[in-house]
């Protein structure tokens, strides 16, 4: 379930849970990929989560979080930032945001 956003020049910035990280597939970083408009890569994908995740945590819904996550993208000052936000789990489900500046 990735969220999609697009920046001011037009490239497509993606985010996604993703659990490569982890070698029993069970922990969860959030990712991006930036794509221009000729659906090249910009980049290799970004880890935007500073911590896994653990669904097994989330006490409310047995191993789901949902698809709580979002990304946009704004400029402040004239410089282009992206903002995606996503459930974490190190303890219970709370909702995280990052600022990133392509």
């Amino acid at each position: 379930m990735p969220a999609i956003d697009f920046d001011l020049t037009g490239n497509m910035i993606v985010t996604f849970y993703d659990r490569r990280d982890d070698w029993q597939n069970i922990l969860y970083h959030l990712y991006s990929a930036r794509i221009n408009s000729s659906g090249n890569r910009l980049e290799p994908n970004i880890r935007v989560s500073t911590f896994q995740s653990d669904p097994r945590n989330y006490t409310v819904y047995t191993n789901f979080i949902g698809d709580y996550q979002d990304v946009w993208s704004q400029a402040y000052g004239g410089v282009d930032y992206y903002f995606p936000s996503w459930v974490g789990i190190p303890n219970v489900g709370d909702i995280w945001v990052s600022a990133i500046q392509p």
